[in-house]
């Protein structure tokens, strides 16, 4: 999601048996401006156990797939038991809300690299505000997402 997790992180920020990345757009230039700072890595319990990924605007495709790389290996060193993905359309070019430009196939290439972390898998759809970008985007992730699977 081009916009900060600032829901998932509040609820995970103390705990050590959940880990939280969020790769999005740097909130001095994107909502919600008061969250996802690279300097917020939890407290307490769940200190070093959140992450962010706060990213300049104007953010390539191969650009953003760098630090998706950087993501999956954290979380590969964690052993999730399960992977929830919050996934965003708004990353993708052409959104009106969002800066970065991953296309159609930059979506299947994510979800390739997500697929084969081979973790049992939730993704929940959040952002996306270009009907042709979430008709797109949505082929081509899923698409190459159940071919990891099957």
């Amino acid at each position: 999601d081009y916009h900060h997790g600032n829901g998932a992180q509040d609820i995970f920020y103390q705990r050590s048996d959940v880990f939280t990345i969020s790769i999005h757009g740097h909130p001095r230039s994107a909502y919600p401006n008061f969250s996802g700072y690279a300097d917020e890595i939890g407290e307490g319990a769940g200190l070093h156990f959140n992450r962010n990924f706060p990213l300049p605007q104007g953010q390539n495709e191969k650009q953003y797939l760098e630090v998706l790389d950087k993501a999956l290996t954290m979380i590969r060193r964690f052993q999730p038991q399960w992977f929830v993905v919050s996934l965003g359309f708004d990353i993708m070019k052409g959104d009106p809300t969002g800066t970065f430009s991953v296309s159609p196939a930059g979506m299947g290439e994510i979800a390739k690299r997500i697929g084969q972390l081979e973790y049992p898998t939730l993704v929940i759809q959040e952002g996306g505000y270009s009907v042709q970008n979430l008709r797109t985007g949505a082929k081509s992730f899923f698409n190459e997402l159940c071919k990891t699977w099957y």
